[in-house]
Formats: C-alpha cells, structure tokens, sequence
C-alpha cells in the first residue's frame, strides 16, 4: 500500500471526534472499555503467560484508535494515559484478588502502572500524529 492510498482510505472515513459522544458513550470508551479488557487481562495473568500475553495485545491493539478521536494532542494523550492507567490498574486490582502465583513474571504493581501508562501516551502520540498528517493529505 502507498502513502497515497493511506491518505485516500483515510478520507474516506467517518471521522467522529470524541467530545461528540455522549457522556455516556464517553465513559464507556474512555474508562469502561480499558476496565474490562485489564480486568480479563489480570484473569489471565494467574491463569497462564500466553493467555496474559494474548489479552495484553489484544488490549493495546483495540486502544490504538483513540488517540486518533481527538481534535488536539493534549486530549489524545489524556485519554492514552488515563486508559493505560486504567487498565493496568484493573489488571493489578483482579490479580491481586485472585491471589495466586503469576504465569507471567511482572514488576511491582507502581512500576507496572507506569511501564504500561506512559508506553500508552507515546503510542497515544504517535497514533494522533500521524491520523493528523493523514488527514491533512
């Protein structure tokens, strides 16, 4: 695929900004969804490696669109880091509480807060920057 294609795909699409959902949808997206996904991935964290492995990436690859969902790069960050931040949060919270060994060996919970939130806002970065290149053509 060219650049040129890139940019026509990306014209084609329906561009919905976040600060035009509803509250509601807001929440969802914004806490609800990285929640849920760090809750299965805490699950999975005391149940086997490749299936920690398999819902982390899953996660991280289902959060790469909401950068691209903000008119400014303050705001793609915000929501990078607050759903890295939730989503590790909601891992550490669900492993913890089910109390056994980890099948994957990770850091202590703060230094995991923060090797999965700011990772998230440089993703969160790189995602905007380059929606906003597309779409200027």
């Amino acid at each position: 695929m060219t650049t040129r294609t890139l940019y026509l795909i990306a014209d084609d699409l329906p561009r919905r900004h976040f600060a035009d959902f509803s509250v509601a949808r807001q929440l969802w997206e914004g806490v609800g969804c990285a929640a849920l996904a760090g809750a299965i991935t805490g699950f999975a964290l005391g149940t086997s490696a490749w299936l920690y492995l398999a819902t982390a990436a899953l996660a991280t690859v289902a959060g790469i669109p909401a950068a691209t969902q903000h008119r400014t790069l303050r705001g793609a960050l915000v929501r990078t880091a607050v759903g890295g931040f939730v989503w590790a949060t909601a891992v550490m919270v669900v492993y913890a509480m089910r109390g056994q060994e980890a099948a994957f060996p990770v850091l202590q919970p703060e230094w995991y807060l923060a090797s999965t939130t700011f990772p998230a806002m440089a993703v969160g970065w790189l995602v905007w920057t380059w929606s906003q290149r597309i779409s200027r053509g």
